[in-house]
């Protein structure tokens, strides 16, 4: 109530400075720059996104959101921020921004770095840590720092489970992983509780492991964009494959995350944050000093299906919980209507079961057992089919490349010692052409990563088509294919790689009426019965593609011994 008076009286204070402005508010749109730290797949991001528009909406001047996103776990060395500062500053440079948001920590970095990005606009700090240099600040600039209360959320996960085990999910592989699992371990460095660490697994491993947990367990999951396998996941995405298989509840700190399975609790919502940075960015505005209290972006959220699945009461919830997933059950909605017919039905029951003979009885209990063991074996095949399908379909997951439909880095690994050793067994040669997409990082850079995508498919299809039956491709890199070709030596495979390198230069992407030319860099090496393993040839395939690139791209190259 306290909390709420205060508000009421920044409100009221706000009123004359507003109303001066009505008319030009109505004009001008308010223009707010959202720099996002990661891809813009992550439902964080649309959260936080979301929470802005909302309470801009509550505004009656009109507005406009831009949103970048860095994908720092992507690029995180490589990626140029120089090059994308003077970018965004002759992106933006007409569009008059009113306030620039940078979310999480790398993006508040990139922005502590580049003070002349559309210098003299107010900016809006959301660290995912506290530590921020006061000199970094401008006198107009609004800090939160966004720190997770892991106490209070994993104190809800064991209260509302009544776990006595709580297992942790996470991963380091990423930037984005590494930092939650550090901090998560920091606040819980000196604990009574039972905590275990399922740390840096392959996605496979997770699901037989939570799929197998003690009686009294509970999952609490942080952010995983990557397995020990190098696969990547957007964290709702592993979420959701966690939550179908696993047999304890799964708690977690991020509102965005409710609907991937996970059962809830005290959970940091990005809607709320996006409304703290707009509201404090007009006090500041208006040179009223108010200190951001983060529990307000804090509050309590479950998943009123997953509290039935796993049987979680819903008799003490803290008042302010919201229950998501809900629908009003059949009894409440025709409460009246299902007493009377309830009522009608026993009294006509009642009245039948006086004329019901005993033989009737006999045949029925029958008819009944006989049903229920047709429905049983009829079960018992339904699942054993299901458990048969679901290993297929694993085992092609895990193999395949999920953008392209090729084989996987470890999927072509495999083949590849495969065929080697048959090379190697049989006194058979084997040729390795490395393809390369020229200039892909700009085509992500210019055009953004959907039409990188289409880069990718386009490129693959191309391959696919090239090939023989026999002959093995797969993407092994972010944008470098490989492919395996039994049987053939590498002088011969020149016209081959020619072939492929020509169809893709005679390739295009069109977006918005302009073309994209497309080109590849080929390298080829050859197997040779004194090398005793696969890397060998590649590394040399690897040497000719470096020569390609150097001759001036989109061009193939033959590893010679001489080299």
């Amino acid at each position: 109530m306290r909390q709420g008076r205060q508000w009421f009286l920044v409100v009221m204070l706000l009123i004359p400075f507003c109303s001066s402005k009505a008319e030009t508010a109505r004009i001008t749109p308010y223009k707010v720059l959202i720099i996002n730290s990661w891809s813009k797949e992550l439902p964080w991001q649309l959260s936080v996104e979301n929470g802005i528009r909302a309470e801009l909406d509550r505004r009656e001047q009109p507005y406009e959101v831009f949103a970048e996103y860095l994908d720092a776990d992507r690029f995180d060395q490589a990626f140029n921020h120089d090059a994308l500062s003077t970018f965004l500053n002759s992106k933006y440079q007409t569009s008059s921004i009113n306030l620039i948001i940078a979310d999480s920590l790398p993006a508040v970095s990139f922005l502590i770095e580049h003070p002349s990005l559309l210098p003299g606009t107010p900016r809006v700090y959301l660290p995912d840590s506290d530590f921020i240099s006061e000199d970094s600040i401008g006198e107009n600039d609004v800090v939160i720092p966004v720190k997770e209360d892991y106490i209070n959320s994993v104190n809800e996960a064991i209260r509302r489970s009544g776990a006595t085990q709580l297992y942790v999910v996470g991963e380091s592989f990423s930037e984005g992983g590494k930092n939650q699992l550090r901090r998560f371990k920091q606040a819980f460095s000196n604990t009574d509780l039972d905590i275990r660490y399922l740390e840096n697994l392959s996605m496979p491993q997770l699901i037989e492991k939570t799929a197998k947990l003690p009686p009294k367990s509970a999952i609490f999951y942080l952010l995983v964009f990557k397995d020990s396998l190098g696969v990547s996941y957007i964290p709702y995405q592993a979420a959701n494959v966690l939550a179908q298989n696993a047999n304890a509840p799964i708690f977690s700190l991020w509102r965005s995350l409710v609907g991937s399975g996970i059962v809830g609790g005290y959970l940091l919502s990005g809607e709320r944050l996006g409304a703290m940075a707009i509201r404090h960015a007009f006090l500041k505005a208006h040179n009223i000093s108010l200190e951001p209290n983060l529990s307000d972006a804090y509050g309590y959220y479950l998943d009123e299906r997953q509290l039935k699945k796993h049987q979680i009461s819903t008799q003490t919830l803290p008042e302010t919980t919201t229950l998501l997933f809900s629908t009003p059950s059949f009894w409440k909605t025709h409460q009246l209507e299902i007493a009377l017919t309830l009522f009608l039905l026993i009294l006509l029951s009642v009245l039948t079961s006086i004329l019901i003979v005993v033989n009737r009885k006999r045949q029925r209990a029958i008819k009944a057992l006989m049903q229920e063991r047709r429905l049983l074996e009829q079960r018992v095949a339904d699942r054993t089919q299901a458990l048969h399908d679901a290993k297929i379909q694993a085992e092609t997951d895990a193999r395949t490349d999920v953008l392209t439909g090729l084989n996987n880095r470890r999927a072509f690994y495999e083949h590849g010692r495969f065929l080697h050793e048959q090379a190697t067994r049989y006194h058979n040669t084997y040729s390795v052409l490395l393809i390369d997409i020229d200039l892909f990082k700009e085509v992500n850079d210019v055009y953004g990563h959907d039409v990188g995508d289409r880069v990718l498919k386009q490129i693959a299809n191309i391959i696919r088509e090239s090939i023989r039956n026999s002959d093995i491709p797969g993407r092994i890199g972010g944008d470098e294919f490989a492919v395996l070709l039994p049987h053939s030596a590498a002088h011969k495979m020149t016209e081959f790689a020619e072939r492929i390198r020509s169809a893709v230069a005679q390739s295009s992407i069109t977006i918005d009426s302009k073309v994209i030319k497309l080109t590849v860099s080929i390298g080829i090496a050859e197997f040779h019965s004194a090398e005793e393993m696969l890397d060998g040839v590649i590394k040399r395939a690897d040497v000719a593609l470096y020569e390609a690139k150097n001759n001036g791209r989109n061009n193939i190259a033959l590893y010679h011994e001489t080299k």
